[in-house]
């Protein structure tokens, strides 16, 4: 699950002028894929309203902005993993890097180990109820989204349950979906939300 995050509340700036007759084939297009189909930036950036891809792709986020000022270019960042960056960027708001200096920010399995997602190894498993976690996250992201070419994040991985990632019962801290969802930054009202919207 996926929460997209509008940055208003992070930052400001002017609104981004419509782009008249706007042959829009559909609202978004998410482009996150590692071999995402990057070549036709004009046809995109005048068929979709939203775009979501990697935050290393800045590139290719302002050349959408300069054939269409109107779309709106959203990162993509994982909430519940860390990995390792690479050249300075990385798909999560926290590197792996950064989290080793605070061993508290990983979840541990019931021996007490670190752990990585079962179907993404290089995402190291973090504990998003760490409130320092938490704050490290939001200033990191704002502060990327803040020097770039972005108008919002999509924030992947908040999901009410870490199964499709890793079993719980053997999460030392969160051995049950109750326990999860009663940590996570949205809570518990937001467990079936999959998007959101922050802009600046």
């Amino acid at each position: 699950m996926a929460v997209l995050v509008p940055i208003c509340a992070i930052a400001t700036c002017s609104q981004a002028p419509a782009v008249a007759a706007t042959p829009a084939a559909g609202q978004a297009r998410i482009a996150t894929d590692t071999h995402a189909d990057l070549t036709h930036t004009e046809r995109t950036a005048l068929r979709h309203r939203y775009v979501v891809v990697q935050p290393w792709r800045t590139a290719y986020a302002r050349s959408l902005k300069q054939a269409n000022p109107g779309i709106r270019v959203i990162a993509h960042k994982n909430l519940s993993g860390a990995a390792k960056a690479v050249n300075g960027q990385s798909s999560t708001g926290v590197t792996f890097a950064q989290a080793k200096r605070h061993p508290a920010w990983f979840l541990r399995n019931r021996k007490r180990k670190r752990f990585t997602f079962t179907d993404y190894r290089w995402l190291w498993a973090m504990d998003v109820g760490n409130p320092g976690y938490q704050e490290r996250w939001a200033k990191n992201v704002a502060s990327e989204l803040g020097h770039g070419p972005w108008d919002g994040v999509l924030v992947d991985d908040v999901n009410a349950t870490m199964r499709p990632h890793y079993p719980p019962e053997r999460s030392k801290k969160y051995p049950t979906d109750a326990a999860w969802q009663g940590e996570r930054p949205c809570g518990r009202d937001h467990k079936r939300s999959s998007t959101a919207t922050v802009r600046y």
